[in-house]
């Protein structure tokens, strides 16, 4: 990670690092400097399954009342313990930019 200073690409390449060797995938949201969610890297262990040109990019605005787990992490609630995956992983889901 010391051989850049683009925290970005530092983000990309412990993505790269991780899947497949301790997950199958990896997506990690970062605030901009504007405080704005962004999405800034999207890795599957099979590159086909993501769309062409990824699922990264700008993210809607964290809510006020933040209602699900990204919500609550970009608003700074601290590290949460997700017991429904599944419920928590179709909502992120629904309000990925298409």
């Amino acid at each position: 990670m010391t051989s850049t200073l683009d925290s970005y690409a530092a983000v990309r390449r412990v993505c790269r690092i991780l899947v497949p060797q301790l997950a199958d995938w990896c997506a990690v949201d970062l605030l901009d400097d504007e405080g704005r969610p962004r999405r800034v890297s999207v890795v599957h262990r099979d590159p086909g399954i993501l769309p062409v040109g990824g699922l990264t990019g700008l993210l809607p605005d964290v809510p006020e009342d933040p209602v699900g787990p990204l919500s609550r992490v970009l608003i700074g609630a601290g590290p949460l313990l997700l017991t429904a995956a599944e419920n928590d992983i179709a909502l992120l889901a629904a309000r990925t930019p298409a």
